[in-house]
């Protein structure tokens, strides 16, 4: 069973790699970054998190850990305000790769599909305003 942590956030990090849209070219693990770069407050950025790893075993059966993962695409306003349109994409784009990991069989990691949620958010630091789109699923690894 491997449940390291930084494996984790680059197994996920590796749904972005090579994607066209822009945004995922910004990715920061487990908190927003304090300080944001000027291609972040330029482009959007993603923060991915990782929930706390909880013992499901079973004695002397089953072995397994679940955790909740969020994906946080935070997108720069647009005159003040959500720029839908890019919204919309990157909604699309981080939709589309998780349903694409759910679907993978004897995964390294196995997404329950029955456990996305969406959600969305708004940051603000000093000038630099984002509305995000959050995702979130619960993986399981045995």
């Amino acid at each position: 069973m491997n449940i390291s942590r930084i494996d984790l956030y680059e197994y996920i990090k590796g749904f972005f790699v090579g994607e066209s849209n822009t945004i995922f070219n910004n990715i920061h693990y487990g908190e927003i970054p304090q300080i944001l770069t000027d291609s972040d407050s330029k482009h959007g950025f993603v923060v991915i998190r990782l929930g706390t790893m909880d013992d499901n075993s079973e004695i002397a059966l089953n072995t397994y850990v679940t955790l909740r993962c969020y994906i946080e695409c935070y997108m720069p306003l647009y005159n003040g305000t959500v720029n839908t349109t890019k919204y919309k994409k990157v909604q699309e784009a981080v939709d589309s790769v998780i349903k694409r990991e759910c679907s993978k069989v004897n995964a390294q990691y196995n997404i329950n599909t029955d456990s996305l949620l969406s959600a969305d958010g708004y940051f603000n630091n000093n000038n630099n305003s984002s509305f995000g789109y959050i995702a979130s699923f619960q993986i399981t690894i045995t």
